[in-house]
């Protein structure tokens, strides 16, 4: 009974860390690093940290709003080209203050338009920057 029940949790085990896996995808892999950055016309240089979150998912770690640094979401498309394009989806990156916008990577140079909605009023920013070799 002991040995069929640990069999049990233990095939649970496995089955639940294999299938919650994701590769990353190896175009991917150019995309990540570090990058001096700046939020144009308010604040740098500052370090934009690119990391992998499986598939063609990112994270982005900057200080979006020129005051305090937070994690970003986004997803790369068009992996096979020169451009490589950034998606940041709609997400609450404080309680109430909202994110959203695009951009892209090319030759080791990033530039991101985005919104950030305040509650009351939404102010847009852009970040560019160059990849440390």
């Amino acid at each position: 009974m002991k040995s069929s029940l640990y069999t049990l949790i233990l095939s649970f085990a496995i089955i639940t860390t294999f299938s919650s896996c994701t590769d990353i995808d190896d175009r991917v892999i150019p995309t990540l690093g570090i990058y001096r950055a700046h939020v144009v016309g308010l604040v740098g240089p500052f370090d934009l940290v690119i990391a992998a979150d499986g598939n063609d998912n990112i994270s982005i770690d900057a200080p979006f709003d020129a005051e305090f640094w937070n994690v970003v979401d986004a997803d790369l498309d068009d992996l096979d080209s020169k451009n490589v394009d950034i998606d940041i989806r709609n997400q609450e990156i404080e309680p109430n203050i909202w994110i959203r916008g695009d951009g892209f990577i090319n030759d080791n140079t990033i530039q991101i338009n985005y919104t950030i909605d305040f509650g009351d009023f939404s102010e847009k920013f852009r970040i560019v920057g160059t990849k440390f070799q």
